[in-house]
């Protein structure tokens, strides 16, 4: 092969090394993903933030630095999107989240134990199957007339009157003890505080929700989808430990809430007769039951489908659409003004 020839054909294997390099860099190139460019500019509430440079992104910066104002003479370009983003953020977005979460559980197991406190529940007790009948001589009509008397004792506001003027037997003997009577209205105070509390947090959570549908779609619905498998934690350890422990966790309920140790009776005392241990058994698995009901129906309602998912963010773009609208009005209403006042000085 002659020289030129050699020559010639490493010019061209060359070139085709060359050429591969190109194809494959450029093929890098496109696989690389784009780095978003951000620019630094500062808002009308004397703020220097990060945003990106495309105009028609929307980014939200997750630091702000307080600086002073530049002068006019370094004054800078305002960045109107994450500015009415940042502004448009309701307060406290964390603690009012947290509120509404904390709610849930509350007035879940609340609504289960006063559902549970009824005349209802008791009438299906004592005509249950297998619910052990009276040692010492209460039939069931007795039982159910002083139950209903104790049950609505502890649910309404009647003084300890109520129950001590009630009376059983062909005697007309005082149907409740005066330790009894004590009993239940320690009872009364602990149902009635927790009632209290679960309605202060409704309110509280009523107040913490106010604007979050307009101002952070999804944040509500995400809050009670989140206290709802709270509940189902909570339920799940009281569920644990009173399988194994039942005795221990009644024990411990009663000495926490009844320090004064009032709460422990006679088996031929009036309360073991009408509410014995059986009872408790079967209001705690009717409470934790209906319990669970509530939060299956919140979870349906809450659980985050991609549609709901779509639906919030298509709010947050209305949101944004309709602040973006407003503040390009008020800006053209600040023009008109100043071009009106600067004909008014020049005239």
């Amino acid at each position: 092969m002659s020289r030129d020839a050699r020559q010639k054909e490493q010019e061209e294997a060359l070139a085709a090394a060359q050429s591969v390099e190109e194809a494959e860099a450029t093929e890098a190139a496109k696989e690389k993903p784009r780095q978003k460019e951000y620019r630094t500019e500062t808002t009308t509430s004397n703020k220097v933030v990060r945003v990106a440079a495309d105009p028609d992104e929307v980014d939200i910066p997750k630091e702000y630095i307080d600086v002073p104002k530049p002068g006019k003479a370094e004054a800078v370009k305002v960045a109107p999107k994450a500015e009415l983003i940042v502004l448009d953020k309701p307060p406290l977005l964390r603690l009012r989240s947290t509120i509404i979460t904390l709610a849930v559980p509350i007035l879940v197991i609340m609504i289960a134990v006063r559902a549970v406190a009824s005349d209802a529940f008791l009438w299906l007790e004592y005509h249950r199957p297998g619910f052990p009948a009276d040692a010492y001589g209460f039939d069931t009509a007795e039982r159910m007339r002083l139950g209903s008397y104790g049950l609505n004792y502890v649910t309404n506001f009647a003084p300890r009157s109520y129950l001590e003027s009630i009376t059983t037997g062909a005697e007309h003997k005082s149907a409740f003890l005066p330790d009894e009577v004590g009993h239940m209205h320690d009872v009364k105070l602990v149902i009635l505080y927790s009632t209290a509390a679960a309605v202060l947090m409704l309110i509280l959570a009523f107040i913490s929700s106010a604007t979050l549908r307009e101002r952070a779609p999804g944040v509500i619905r995400r809050s009670l989808f989140t206290g709802a498998w709270l509940t189902v934690g909570i339920l799940g350890v009281l569920a644990a430990v009173g399988i194994f422990s039942w005795d221990w966790l009644f024990t411990t309920f009663h000495t926490t809430f009844f320090p004064q140790g009032n709460w422990q009776f006679h088996l031929n005392d009036t309360l073991i007769r009408l509410y014995p241990p059986q009872f408790w058994v079967d209001a705690a698995i009717a409470v934790a039951a209906l319990s669970m009901l509530i939060v299956l129906l919140l979870m349906g309602y809450t659980w985050p489908t991609r549609y709901r998912k779509q639906v919030a963010l298509r709010r947050s773009a209305e949101r944004f659409a309709a602040l973006q609208k407003a503040d390009a009005q008020v800006q053209e209403a600040k023009q008109v003004s100043a071009s009106q006042q600067a004909s008014r000085s020049n005239g």
